[in-house]
């Protein structure tokens, strides 16, 4: 065995045994012609771990600046009446849940994307919310720059 200073492992101490395979079985909550069993995710590249972090930001980014021009395109006014006061609040909720929806849609194709598209968006997108959110955490966990 050769001894390289510095280095965290032995190079033949390091191999399938080290790094655990990105793996899910999500057949629990899929329907039957989603259900797969146990699927292992391509191992991504760098380069794809590197496009994920700058998507995924760059999806949080863009809703929180569609929240912002949201709450400029409805403002409050000294003069509404109540009735504008409420139909302002319900458009202006209803335009903010069009950019979670945006965001959510977002994250989802971006995490389909550093998994080699295994699971495929349609796959994530028929799982619970939070199976869903446990499962961006999963992998955030697997890639992330402390994995």
């Amino acid at each position: 065995m050769i001894a390289i200073p510095g280095a965290p492992v032995e190079p033949d101490e390091f191999g399938d045994s080290s790094v655990d395979e990105i793996a899910y079985n999500f057949d629990k909550w899929l329907p039957d012609e989603l259900k797969g069993g146990r699927v292992v995710v391509p191992e991504p590249s760098t380069e794809r771990v590197i496009a994920f972090w700058r998507e995924w930001q760059a999806a949080f980014t863009h809703a929180r600046r569609a929240s912002e021009k949201v709450t400029e395109e409805y403002p409050e006014r000294d003069d509404e009446t109540p009735d504008e006061r409420d139909d302002r609040i319900m458009a202006r909720e209803a335009a903010g849940q069009e950019v979670a929806a945006r965001l959510i849609a977002d994250r989802t194709q971006v995490l389909s994307d550093v998994c080699s598209g295994t699971p495929s968006v349609e796959t994530l997108n028929a799982l619970p919310h939070r199976i869903r959110r446990a499962f961006e955490g999963y992998i955030a966990g697997k890639i992330g720059p402390e994995a």
